[in-house]
């Protein structure tokens, strides 16, 4: 079966640096809830202005900036509920019940405990403000969400105000390139032939060159010189006797 093909846009966030956040959310929801909580994570997308509407849309959201750019903690409003619910030992709390102040102030414990996560996506930290949803799915160029696996299962999404810029990967050094083996040729004699002259070599030809065979020599890699020296013979074998390297 043939498909069309399809391109959409990705994060540039590490998944590795989300991975960090995850840990760290689960540990979090341990310690908080005194409970053991398994995750999953979703790897980061590049939310488009529905999907970001759908994914903010009346939760509670936590702003905090950063040195990178500012980073989001969102809680969507069934999402703050149920994990209400659980810190206080009820699991089955109905969504529509409207969140007590004690609930909402434990809410905002959790928020403390969640934020400093940001560090890994936004660098170092400053200020934390609330912010409403609809500004939030404004400003979210990067997305993903941390998902307990257990029932009742809440997911904490995770936002940044900018897509971090790719970065090109570590530069290799001679010893990555060590068993890595070039074809080099040297270079002491050059000319120029006529095409109809270049058609009738045969064994036997003499070729003339525009190079004395005892001017310098060039070694080569890759048709680029790399050295200048002399070519000859050394114990019954060609060599070549480097005099001069970096030659252009």
């Amino acid at each position: 079966m043939l498909r069309a093909a399809c391109f959409g846009l990705r994060s540039t966030l590490p998944l590795s640096a989300a991975s960090v956040v995850a840990n760290g959310v689960r540990e979090t929801l341990v310690r908080l809830l005194g409970r053991e909580c398994e995750v999953e994570l979703l790897e980061p997308i590049v939310p488009g202005p529905e999907e970001r509407r759908v994914l903010a849309a009346g939760a509670l959201v936590r702003r905090v900036r950063g040195r990178r750019s500012d980073g989001f903690v969102i809680l969507r409003p069934g999402e703050a509920a149920k994990l209400a619910g659980l810190a206080f030992g009820e699991p089955e709390r109905p969504a529509a019940v409207p969140l007590s102040e004690l609930e909402c102030e434990t809410l905002e414990r959790f928020f403390a405990a969640l934020v400093p996560l940001c560090a890994s996506l936004c660098g170092t930290l400053g200020p934390v403000v609330r912010t409403a949803g609809d500004v939030a799915a404004a400003e979210i160029a990067s997305y993903f969400e941390v998902r307990t696996l257990a029932s009742p299962r809440i997911a904490v999404g995770f936002g940044m105000s900018a897509d971090p810029p790719e970065e090109a990967g570590s530069t290799l050094t001679l010893d990555d390139l060590g068993d890595v083996e070039v074809a080099g040729s040297v270079h002491f004699a050059s000319g120029a032939l006529s095409l109809p002259h270049f058609a009738r070599l045969a064994r036997g030809a003499v070729v003339p060159l525009e190079t004395h065979l005892d001017a310098a020599a060039f070694l080569c890699v890759g048709g680029v010189r790399i050295a200048r020296g002399d070519a000859g013979a050394n114990g019954g074998s060609r060599a070549f006797a480097v005099t001069a390297s970096g030659v252009p």
